[in-house]
């Protein structure tokens, strides 16, 4: 396990990470803007999202949204999303489950709605310039 140092609003904040989240966020570009995303969007920080604390009831939302849009708008896996958030993948289905009972109502829809469009324009683009990369 490695100990990240944060700053953020001039404190340090101490985060435990397994070196499998690590790997994994090293290497998906696409969950990394994800957690940005939420994290920015709800005024987190993405370490607690991914750190092992539960955090309180903004924080817990804001990881159950980021594992919600990883597992559905990028299609991976329970298990793949539940490494990545250093959760059990019976976590992330209670997680997506959780979401999608919230979505039913119309504010909360509206904002997952947002996400869900930010997430997969920002996909697109991200494509796009991939392509243009490898061109040169």
């Amino acid at each position: 396990m490695f100990i990240y140092r944060i700053c953020t609003h001039n404190n340090q904040v101490e985060t435990n990470l397994s070196t499998t989240t690590m790997r994994l966020l090293d290497q998906d570009l696409e969950a990394q803007f994800i957690l940005n995303l939420v994290a920015c969007a709800r005024q987190v920080h993405p370490f607690e999202l991914l750190g092992k604390p539960r955090g309180d009831g903004n924080v817990c939302l804001s990881r159950q949204m980021a594992m919600y849009l990883t597992n559905v708008v990028l299609r991976r896996s329970l298990t793949y999303t539940g490494a990545l958030f250093n959760r059990d993948r019976r976590t992330v289905s209670h997680a997506c489950g959780r979401i999608e009972d919230l979505r039913e109502q119309p504010q909360f829809e509206r904002v997952l709605s947002c996400f869900e469009r930010t997430v997969v324009l920002a996909i697109q683009d991200l494509k796009l310039v991939q392509e243009c990369c490898s061109c040169a």
